[in-house]
Protein backbone atom coordinates (compact mmCIF):
# COMPACT_ATOMS: atom_id res chain seq x y z
CA UNK A 1 0.00 0.00 0.00
CA UNK A 2 2.68 2.68 0.73
CA UNK A 3 4.98 1.95 -2.64
CA UNK A 4 3.29 4.69 -4.39
CA UNK A 5 4.09 6.79 -1.51
CA UNK A 6 7.62 6.37 -1.61
CA UNK A 7 8.55 7.23 -5.28
CA UNK A 8 10.06 10.24 -3.82
CA UNK A 9 11.79 8.44 -0.99
CA UNK A 10 13.28 5.36 -2.37
CA UNK A 11 16.11 4.98 0.20
CA UNK A 12 13.42 4.69 2.96
CA UNK A 13 11.49 2.29 0.94
CA UNK A 14 14.48 -0.26 0.56
CA UNK A 15 14.98 0.68 4.63
CA UNK A 16 11.35 -0.93 4.89
CA UNK A 17 11.18 -3.77 2.82
CA UNK A 18 14.85 -4.31 5.14
CA UNK A 19 12.57 -4.06 8.38
CA UNK A 20 9.61 -5.66 7.35
CA UNK A 21 9.15 -9.87 6.83
CA UNK A 22 6.73 -11.98 4.85
CA UNK A 23 4.02 -11.20 6.60
CA UNK A 24 3.08 -7.81 4.66
CA UNK A 25 3.34 -9.50 1.34
CA UNK A 26 -0.38 -10.73 1.24
CA UNK A 27 -3.64 -8.69 -0.15
CA UNK A 28 -5.12 -6.27 2.55
CA UNK A 29 -8.49 -7.16 4.07
CA UNK A 30 -10.85 -3.70 3.60
CA UNK A 31 -10.15 -2.44 7.61
CA UNK A 32 -6.37 -2.75 7.05
CA UNK A 33 -6.41 -0.61 3.93
CA UNK A 34 -8.21 2.31 6.16
CA UNK A 35 -4.45 2.69 7.63
CA UNK A 36 -3.90 4.82 4.60
CA UNK A 37 -5.92 8.12 5.30
CA UNK A 38 -7.39 8.03 1.97
CA UNK A 39 -8.61 5.30 2.27
CA UNK A 40 -10.09 6.00 5.67
CA UNK A 41 -11.94 8.76 4.14
CA UNK A 42 -13.37 7.07 0.83
CA UNK A 43 -14.55 4.48 3.41
CA UNK A 44 -16.14 7.12 5.35
CA UNK A 45 -18.05 8.56 2.49
CA UNK A 46 -19.05 5.50 1.33
CA UNK A 47 -20.70 4.75 4.43
CA UNK A 48 -24.01 4.93 5.71
CA UNK A 49 -26.40 4.62 8.78
CA UNK A 50 -29.90 4.50 9.03
CA UNK A 51 -30.05 8.09 8.94
CA UNK A 52 -28.65 8.37 5.62
CA UNK A 53 -24.61 8.79 4.77
CA UNK A 54 -21.66 8.43 7.18
CA UNK A 55 -19.63 11.19 6.02
CA UNK A 56 -20.57 14.62 4.52
CA UNK A 57 -19.33 16.21 1.15
CA UNK A 58 -15.70 16.97 1.73
CA UNK A 59 -13.91 20.29 1.41
CA UNK A 60 -10.95 21.25 -0.34
CA UNK A 61 -9.11 23.41 1.84
CA UNK A 62 -5.58 22.93 -0.09
CA UNK A 63 -5.51 20.98 -3.27
CA UNK A 64 -1.62 19.08 -2.96
CA UNK A 65 0.78 19.23 -6.05
CA UNK A 66 2.86 16.04 -7.25
CA UNK A 67 5.86 15.67 -5.29
CA UNK A 68 8.96 14.78 -7.83
CA UNK A 69 10.25 11.65 -8.25
CA UNK A 70 14.11 10.62 -7.40
CA UNK A 71 15.71 10.46 -10.46
CA UNK A 72 16.71 6.58 -11.96
CA UNK A 73 19.81 7.00 -11.35
CA UNK A 74 19.77 7.93 -7.60
CA UNK A 75 18.02 4.70 -6.49
CA UNK A 76 19.36 2.34 -4.62
CA UNK A 77 19.35 -0.73 -6.90
CA UNK A 78 21.14 1.44 -9.48
CA UNK A 79 23.95 3.32 -6.73
CA UNK A 80 24.49 -0.22 -5.57
CA UNK A 81 25.03 -2.11 -8.61
CA UNK A 82 27.82 0.27 -9.88
CA UNK A 83 29.22 -0.05 -6.89
CA UNK A 84 29.55 -3.03 -7.45
CA UNK A 85 30.51 -3.63 -10.16
CA UNK A 86 33.18 -0.71 -9.91
CA UNK A 87 34.36 -2.48 -6.52
CA UNK A 88 35.24 -5.48 -9.01
CA UNK A 89 36.75 -4.09 -11.96
CA UNK A 90 39.36 -2.25 -9.38
CA UNK A 91 40.07 -5.40 -7.72
CA UNK A 92 40.37 -7.15 -11.48
CA UNK A 93 42.88 -4.12 -12.40
CA UNK A 94 44.52 -4.37 -8.95
CA UNK A 95 45.49 -8.07 -10.06
CA UNK A 96 43.10 -9.64 -7.70
CA UNK A 97 44.53 -8.63 -4.50
CA UNK A 98 41.97 -7.60 -1.96
CA UNK A 99 42.20 -6.22 1.38
CA UNK A 100 41.30 -8.86 4.31
CA UNK A 101 40.56 -5.33 6.49
CA UNK A 102 37.77 -4.46 3.71
CA UNK A 103 36.46 -8.04 3.86
CA UNK A 104 36.12 -7.93 7.40
CA UNK A 105 34.38 -4.59 7.49
CA UNK A 106 31.69 -5.72 4.92
CA UNK A 107 31.39 -8.64 7.22
CA UNK A 108 30.95 -6.68 10.02
CA UNK A 109 28.09 -3.96 8.59
CA UNK A 110 26.37 -7.38 6.93
CA UNK A 111 26.42 -9.08 10.57
CA UNK A 112 25.41 -5.82 12.49
CA UNK A 113 22.22 -5.35 10.06
CA UNK A 114 21.59 -8.98 10.96
CA UNK A 115 21.54 -8.50 13.93
CA UNK A 116 19.32 -5.66 14.27
CA UNK A 117 16.65 -7.16 12.23
CA UNK A 118 16.85 -10.56 14.01
CA UNK A 119 17.02 -8.18 17.78
CA UNK A 120 14.21 -6.33 16.55
CA UNK A 121 12.17 -9.00 15.56
CA UNK A 122 12.29 -10.86 18.70
CA UNK A 123 11.82 -7.75 20.74
CA UNK A 124 8.83 -6.33 19.46
CA UNK A 125 4.82 -6.95 19.38
CA UNK A 126 4.61 -5.71 15.54
CA UNK A 127 3.99 -9.06 13.52
CA UNK A 128 5.03 -7.02 10.28
CA UNK A 129 8.33 -7.59 11.48
CA UNK A 130 8.35 -11.33 12.04
CA UNK A 131 9.46 -13.81 9.45
CA UNK A 132 11.85 -11.87 7.46
CA UNK A 133 13.77 -13.83 5.15
CA UNK A 134 16.01 -10.73 4.36
CA UNK A 135 18.21 -13.01 7.28
CA UNK A 136 18.98 -14.74 4.50
CA UNK A 137 21.55 -12.32 3.56
CA UNK A 138 22.30 -10.46 6.26
CA UNK A 139 23.31 -13.56 8.71
CA UNK A 140 24.23 -12.51 12.19
CA UNK A 141 26.98 -14.71 12.49
CA UNK A 142 28.92 -12.81 9.83
CA UNK A 143 29.97 -10.06 12.75
CA UNK A 144 32.27 -13.02 14.23
CA UNK A 145 33.60 -13.79 10.76
CA UNK A 146 34.48 -9.89 9.82
CA UNK A 147 35.90 -10.29 13.70
CA UNK A 148 37.96 -13.30 12.77
CA UNK A 149 39.27 -11.67 9.42
CA UNK A 150 40.45 -8.21 11.02
CA UNK A 151 41.48 -9.38 14.03
CA UNK A 152 42.37 -13.19 14.48
CA UNK A 153 46.24 -14.45 13.17
CA UNK A 154 45.75 -16.58 10.41
CA UNK A 155 47.02 -19.63 12.37
CA UNK A 156 44.44 -19.15 15.28
CA UNK A 157 41.52 -19.33 12.48
CA UNK A 158 40.88 -22.52 11.05
CA UNK A 159 37.43 -22.63 11.66
CA UNK A 160 37.00 -19.38 9.32
CA UNK A 161 37.53 -21.36 6.32
CA UNK A 162 34.56 -23.50 6.49
CA UNK A 163 32.13 -21.00 7.73
CA UNK A 164 32.83 -19.08 4.39
CA UNK A 165 32.53 -21.95 2.85
CA UNK A 166 28.91 -22.69 4.08
CA UNK A 167 28.34 -19.19 3.79
CA UNK A 168 29.37 -18.71 0.17
CA UNK A 169 27.09 -21.83 -0.35
CA UNK A 170 23.87 -20.45 1.35
CA UNK A 171 24.11 -17.03 -0.01
CA UNK A 172 24.28 -18.96 -3.38
CA UNK A 173 21.09 -21.00 -2.27
CA UNK A 174 19.39 -18.09 -1.45
CA UNK A 175 19.88 -16.42 -4.50
CA UNK A 176 18.95 -18.53 -6.62
CA UNK A 177 15.66 -19.76 -4.44
CA UNK A 178 14.79 -15.76 -3.55
CA UNK A 179 12.13 -15.78 -6.50
CA UNK A 180 10.10 -18.63 -4.97
CA UNK A 181 10.70 -17.56 -1.43
CA UNK A 182 7.39 -15.91 0.26
CA UNK A 183 8.67 -12.72 0.32
CA UNK A 184 9.13 -9.83 -1.90
CA UNK A 185 12.80 -8.30 -1.70
CA UNK A 186 13.68 -5.10 -2.92
CA UNK A 187 16.26 -5.24 -6.07
CA UNK A 188 18.56 -3.88 -4.22
CA UNK A 189 19.32 -6.73 -2.14
CA UNK A 190 20.81 -8.58 -5.18
CA UNK A 191 23.98 -6.68 -5.60
CA UNK A 192 24.87 -6.35 -1.74
CA UNK A 193 23.97 -10.67 -1.68
CA UNK A 194 26.22 -10.89 -4.50
CA UNK A 195 28.74 -8.99 -2.65
CA UNK A 196 29.00 -10.27 0.60
CA UNK A 197 29.36 -13.87 -1.53
CA UNK A 198 32.15 -12.25 -3.65
CA UNK A 199 34.20 -11.70 0.14
CA UNK A 200 33.65 -14.63 1.35
CA UNK A 201 34.90 -16.08 -2.04
CA UNK A 202 37.95 -13.85 -2.02
CA UNK A 203 38.88 -14.74 1.54
CA UNK A 204 38.24 -18.50 1.28
CA UNK A 205 40.62 -18.69 -1.61
CA UNK A 206 43.11 -16.44 0.55
CA UNK A 207 46.39 -18.77 1.83
CA UNK A 208 45.23 -20.30 5.47
CA UNK A 209 48.78 -19.02 7.18
CA UNK A 210 50.23 -16.22 4.86
CA UNK A 211 49.69 -14.64 1.64
CA UNK A 212 49.13 -11.16 0.47
CA UNK A 213 45.89 -9.07 2.09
Amino acid sequence: MLDPYFLRIPWIRFGVYLLMGARVDRLVTPREACFLPFNLERAVQRSSTETGTLGRKPTVIYQPQPLPSVPWYFRPEFVLWVVLLFWIAWWMIRGYSASAILSGLVFLVFGALGTFLLIWAANTFHWEAYDNWNLGWLVPTHFLAGVGVIFLRRSWRPWLRVYLAIALGEIALFLVASPWLPQQFHRAIYPLSILIGWRCAIELNRQPFGGRN
